[in-house]
């Protein structure tokens, strides 16, 4: 009789990023910002299918639920003034066209007084 097989589920990285969200434009999230953390990406432009980056995820605290929104050139400027602790409305104003179809996005942060 052959040996029973076992098995073990393979997970996709976005199972260990919890919730995160990317803002388009005219989107916005506001909560109590908790912290930022790099994830490990696979990079899709790269011509090594090896090749990885990093990138930065921002926790708030939403109304009593943690919800991350993903970083970008731009945001991460901007969030870098923010401390843990202080309340955030980051705002998605446009998207920049660069040269070889690709673009950016940029944002507004504001902070609670």
């Amino acid at each position: 009789m052959a040996k029973e097989k076992t098995f073990r589920k393979i997970t996709r990285p976005q199972d260990e990023w919890g919730k995160a969200i990317g803002l388009n434009v005219g989107d916005s999230i506001e909560g109590k910002f908790i912290e930022s953390r790099t994830v490990t990406l696979p990079d899709l432009n790269a011509d090594d299918p090896e090749a990885t980056r990093d990138s930065l995820i921002y926790d708030l605290d939403v109304n009593g639920d943690k919800l991350g929104v993903w970083g970008s050139y731009d945001l991460d400027e901007r969030m870098a003034q923010v401390v843990p602790g202080q309340y955030v409305r980051i705002v998605c104003t446009e998207r920049v066209p660069l040269d070889g179809g690709r673009d950016v996005k940029r944002f507004d942060v504001l902070i609670a007084e």
